[in-house]
């Protein structure tokens, strides 16, 4: 569990950016507590929460920036959100926010794989003093791990304990052990110091750590170095920086990289190969000049359309919007929907990749928008399958999916639009809205193209009289049957419409900025093929 505290602001900024989230549906609002009476308001903009906290925060005139926000993240999804909630109260009393007129704003985001929240609140407590933030950061840490019943004093003693079953050559060996685990070591004359969380947690004799130092045994690491090597030379091509070469050999082989020296430019490192317990040293692998070279003949078109390739053959479910990002921190290139490979921000074109290769790229990229409306049950992704021209193979069901309050928001939209649009306007209205109607027989769906998600008429109690009213011959450009299963009629004009209405909507894209990796533009990469 970590929790980050995020920059403080003046106006509150953070209800924006949060605000921002839950209107493009990545995002909800999990509680708002003691705005008194905007909770009273119904609908709230973020310029009403905003201006509350900055009159609340007024009580204490000396306080510039009043916003404290910070985000509780978990590994994957190991909490739920009512979880973090729980959490989140904890660690609020723990930081000193506790007070019952203290006014709480928390967010659960749901744009990442790992489940997380964020919390918006004022720095100044309900009679006026300033909440104390000295070590904020430190003690941070030290609440959340009190919360989750974190003992790092015995965790510390159980990673030195671990590392001596290692086999290493050398104190900076031993070092990289522990520091593989996420602590910093120190030495003096009698001993190593091992810090985590801002605190020394253990002190290890000198002479204990040398009495553990074996001679490495070349004959038996032969092998093994090589085999370390061929890997290095593939992964560090498809990396972007040594950081991300870090997190790749970590990810996939169980490899860390522990580099020696100043962080932007490091004299050395050395290899923990956690499989087989042993520790190499670095250049006897791959010198570290060789090793960090990054740069590339970004011009070749052949050396692009590899690196591409690899990137699929490594991720085959990356997206052209993934790509991107890659080659675009790596190159300075991106590829447009057409598949023209375009260089810096004047867009200078440059080649044309490989058909198949944007074919692969940008089904992909409509296989992930897909997947985002989260289809419940065979029939919702039989629905989805069929009418955007998806191998159901592809797309997987999510029972668990939370759908509701997405749902409840495009029911009372398909409501309001419905109840109050003559007959003969209805299915015009509903293109409009973002909305695109399946019939099967008399029973209907929508399925929210703005909001990602499907309605059941009949489950949310919604009118269908006035699509039933419709010469269905009028309305239906054709039917979509396979074998027994039910004929679901759409419009494929109505497909064309809205898709091309949000593409150009979102034309400039929504690079995500967030602190947390991962996320995704859903209409960025949408494939064209959604055309007739």
């Amino acid at each position: 569990m970590i929790a980050t505290i995020l920059h403080s602001s003046k106006s509150f900024n953070a209800v924006d950016y949060n605000e921002r989230k839950v209107a493009k549906g990545t995002a909800e609002l999990l509680e708002i507590k003691n705005f008194k009476y905007l909770q009273t308001m119904g609908f709230l903009t973020p310029t009403d929460l905003k201006r509350y906290l900055m009159d609340y925060s007024s009580r204490n005139d000396r306080i510039q920036n009043a916003q404290f926000h910070v985000a509780i993240s978990c590994k994957g999804q190991e909490y739920t959100k009512e979880q973090l909630l729980e959490i989140a109260h904890k660690y609020l009393k723990e930081m000193g926010y506790g007070a019952e007129e203290q006014p709480v704003l928390v967010y659960a985001h749901h744009d990442t794989n790992n489940n997380h929240i964020h919390i918006v609140t004022s720095r100044i407590a309900p009679d006026g003093h300033k909440i104390d933030h000295n070590n904020e950061r430190i003690r941070s840490m030290e609440a959340i791990n009190r919360i989750m019943g974190v003992n790092r004093k015995k965790e510390t003693k159980d990673i030195v304990n671990k590392a001596f079953a290692y086999s290493f050559s050398s104190l900076g060996q031993f070092k990289a052990v522990i520091e593989s685990s996420g602590y910093e070591c120190f030495e003096n004359e009698k001993e190593m110091n091992i810090k985590k969380d801002g605190k020394v947690m253990e002190s290890v004799p000198l002479p204990m750590i040398h009495s553990h130092i074996t001679p490495e045994k070349k004959s038996e690491t032969a092998k093994r170095k090589r085999q370390l090597k061929a890997i290095l030379a593939k992964y560090r091509q498809m990396a972007t920086d040594k950081e991300e070469l870090k997190l790749l050999m970590k990810k996939k082989f169980g490899v860390d990289l522990i580099f020696v020296g100043s962080k932007d430019t490091p004299y050395g490192y050395h290899v923990v190969d956690h499989k087989g317990k042993t520790v190499y040293k670095g250049s006897e692998i791959m010198p570290i000049k060789e090793l960090l070279n990054f740069s590339q003949k970004t011009q070749d078109k052949s050396y692009v359309e590899e690196y591409v390739t690899n990137q699929l053959k490594d991720s085959p479910r990356l997206s052209l919007y993934d790509i991107n990002k890659l080659l675009w921190r790596r190159f300075s290139l991106a590829i447009t929907q057409k598949g023209q490979v375009q260089r810096g921000i004047k867009k200078i074109h440059l080649y044309d990749i490989k058909k198949d290769l944007l074919a692969t790229l940008r089904m992909n990229g409509k296989i992930a928008w897909i997947q985002t409306f989260s289809p419940k049950t065979e029939t919702e992704r039989s629905m989805l399958c069929r009418v955007f021209h998806i191998d159901e193979k592809n797309i997987k069901i999510e029972q668990n999916a939370d759908n509701s309050i997405k749902q409840q928001e495009s029911a009372r939209h398909l409501h309001d639009i419905i109840d109050h649009t003559e007959t003969d306007k209805v299915f015009e209205n509903l293109h409009e809205g973002g909305f695109f109607i399946v019939r099967n027989d008399e029973h209907f769906h929508a399925i929210d193209m703005r909001n990602n998600t499907i309605v059941d008429f009949s489950e949310f109690g919604i009118d269908s009289s006035k699509l039933l009213n419709r010469n269905h011959n009028q309305q239906s450009a054709g039917h979509i049957s396979e074998g027994k299963q039910p004929k679901f009629h759409i419009n494929d004009r109505q497909i064309q419409k809205t898709t091309k209405q949000l593409l150009e909507s979102d034309s400039n894209g929504n690079i995500n900025r967030e602190w947390e990796v991962g996320t995704h533009d859903n209409w960025d990469d949408l494939d064209n093929q959604l055309k007739r």
